[in-house]
């Protein structure tokens, strides 16, 4: 389905029959050609029905597992916010989305389907009722449920094959709607794969890092081993998802919180690096301030230079003064480009990995309804 909000479809000169009924289903000759069909579309505005004795349901669920199925439904009574005193059209309430969408849910069930494929839409502005296969097409007032036999409803059956694929390519076809995936591997495997492509990347920083701060920082051997770790850990993440096995998004989801806490223990690791209480041999920082500012002020070994307010430490004070240089020095180090780049590309990637968690823990129906409500409620995605 499209982006496109306008549809405007003419096809002139077609052949059709018309029916009118109550008491019987006006699309029955299009359900009469289900056995026969290579493929079955349903465009409604209420809802199917759930139960197992919904009988128009269960005559979808049922159909023979070569057989495509597209459905497209309406989400009926939806309610749209106020703002300013005014309804806003162009978006509706999350709790509305939210009550509606429970009503079907069970019509979103893919696994009570007997077809292979099977696709599910949500559409927020339909109120057109398709009905039909790539041989028979109903278009009338009918909703494809089991309540539409108890009212007058009129339409058109069409059988003109090359007619009914016009009305799906240029119509049906260019519905705006969201749908909904049983199988969320796929969205899954491209936020890991960013993941992974993120580490790769941060590797240079790690390394940068570790080459021009090791003598600050002590535990650089086991920073590199920490993410060697972490490469082999998503390595193993990333062949996970070839497999496509029941039980593959709980490894996932553990491995991934592997990832997770080796990422925060390479955090902790750097920012220990600049622990305040790191003990270096004093003459060290003298060297340090001597080779950065002897051409500002002829600093020698046994004065250091920190600032106009504080323009010399006496280093022979080493008591006193050791606990103010290392807190200047940690100061200045967490001002480099190295540091900063270093800390933001973790932190980046921890918050990814972090939402990967929570959709981890989710199913695929709760993550189709956090879609649903984010394009239902915004302003701009329905106009």
């Amino acid at each position: 389905m499209n982006n496109e909000a306008e549809i405007n479809v003419e096809i002139p000169e077609i052949t059709a029959m018309f029916v009118g009924t109550k008491g019987k289903y006006g699309f029955a000759q299009v359900v009469d050609d289900f056995p026969n069909a290579k493929e079955v579309r349903i465009l409604t505005y209420s809802r199917i029905g759930y139960g197992n004795n919904n009988l128009k349901l269960r005559e979808l669920q049922t159909l023979s597992p070569e057989t495509k199925l597209c459905i497209i439904v309406a989400l009926p009574g939806l309610k749209n916010p106020k703002i300013d005193g005014q309804y806003e059209h162009n978006q509706f309430r999350e709790d509305s989305i939210v009550m509606e969408l429970g009503k079907i849910k069970q019509q979103f069930d893919i696994s009570q389907y007997s077809s292979k494929d099977v696709e599910m839409y949500v559409c927020f502005k339909n109120h057109a009722k398709l009905i039909g296969t790539e041989n028979v097409l109903y278009i009338g007032s009918a909703n494809y449920s089991d309540n539409s036999v108890q009212n007058y409803e009129a339409g058109m059956i069409i059988r003109d094959k090359s007619v009914i694929k016009e009305i799906y390519e240029k119509y049906f076809d260019e519905i705006v709607a969201v749908r909904y995936y049983a199988d969320e591997y796929d969205t899954i495997r491209l936020k890991i794969l960013s993941i992974a492509e993120g580490l790769e990347n941060l590797k240079m920083d790690i390394d940068i890092f570790i080459d021009y701060f090791e003598d600050r920082a002590e535990n650089a051997d086991n920073m590199k081993k920490t993410y060697m770790m972490l490469l082999n850990k998503m390595k193993e993440v990333i062949m996970q998802l070839e497999s496509c096995d029941g039980k593959l998004m709980e490894t996932v989801l553990s491995d991934i919180c592997g990832v997770q806490d080796v990422m925060e223990d390479i955090s902790r690791q750097i920012y220990d690096a600049f622990d305040s209480g790191y003990e270096k041999d004093i003459e060290f920082f003298a060297d340090y301030y001597e080779e950065y500012h002897k051409e500002r002020m002829g600093v020698n070994s046994c004065d250091s230079w920190i600032d106009e307010d504080t323009p010399y430490i006496l280093l022979s004070e080493e008591v006193e003064q050791e606990y103010y240089v290392s807190e200047y020095w940690t100061d200045e180090l967490k001002k480099k480009y190295e540091v900063v780049e270093t800390i933001r590309e973790i932190d980046d990637l921890i918050k990814i990995i972090n939402g990967l968690v929570v959709e981890l823990n989710k199913s695929p129906y709760e993550l189709f309804e956090s879609e649903l409500v984010q394009v239902g409620t915004d302003k701009n995605a329905l106009k």
